[in-house]
């Protein structure tokens, strides 16, 4: 009985340890035993394109990262459980990695996930090259702006950081001699597409931006 007991335990412990619910540890994240960020991405059997794109990119990356299929239909399905402590809402694909979280295919996001949890190992050249803007020498994440000089809300961003005295460096991506790469690479389907070191900031206000910084401290 006691043996029993003992197994329990330590199946839980290793639970814990992977969703990052332990006492003192990092909460609602995924991580391994040793603390480590783990990889996961969450899909179901009708998701179709957008998980079928990631589980592709990150083959490709050669990212190790283990699948979690869920049924949504199935309340007491375990991986349904977890998605939802994890703050997902049935989408897919769901992807977790340490602290970082986020939902769909898009490919800049995803390597901005890879770069905050395993640094350069699974980013493409290019990547690596325009990610080097978002940090300053040394190492710290900086706000970067991709913006347009005739986007009424680029303007009224780039007002409230400078009332706000809060540094960032804006990119006119239409002035780039590398427009075409850098819409495709950073996936720059608006403006202004903001982002602070390796996280896109999901808004368009100063207000959005300081939320990103506070998570990341």
């Amino acid at each position: 009985m006691r043996k029993f007991i003992f197994l329990i335990v330590i199946v839980g412990a290793i639970w814990a340890w992977r969703t990052g619910n332990l006492p003192g540890g990092k909460a609602q994240g995924s991580f391994d035993k040793s603390g480590k960020p783990m990889l996961l991405i969450f899909t179901f059997a009708g998701c179709g394109v957008p998980c079928e794109t990631v589980l592709a990119e990150l083959k490709t990356r050669k990212a190790p990262f283990e699948e979690m299929a869920f049924d949504p239909a199935n309340s007491s399905d375990e991986n349904m459980k977890w998605l939802s402590r994890l703050g997902g809402k049935n989408a897919a694909p769901f992807i977790v990695a340490g602290d970082s979280k986020m939902t769909g295919d898009s490919t800049a996001q995803l390597a901005g996930v890879l770069g905050e949890n395993f640094g350069k190992s699974y980013l493409t050249s290019e990547e690596r090259r325009y990610f080097r803007e978002h940090f300053a020498d040394d190492g710290k994440p900086r706000i970067v702006m991709y913006a347009a000089s005739w986007c009424g809300y680029c303007a009224k961003l780039r007002k409230e950081l400078q009332d706000g005295k809060i540094d960032f460096l804006e990119i006119d991506v239409e002035k780039s001699e590398e427009r075409q790469q850098l819409t495709q690479t950073m996936y720059i389907s608006g403006y202004p597409s903001t982002w602070v070191g390796y996280r896109k900031v999901d808004g368009t206000s100063a207000s959005d931006v300081k939320r990103v910084v506070r998570e990341l401290k």
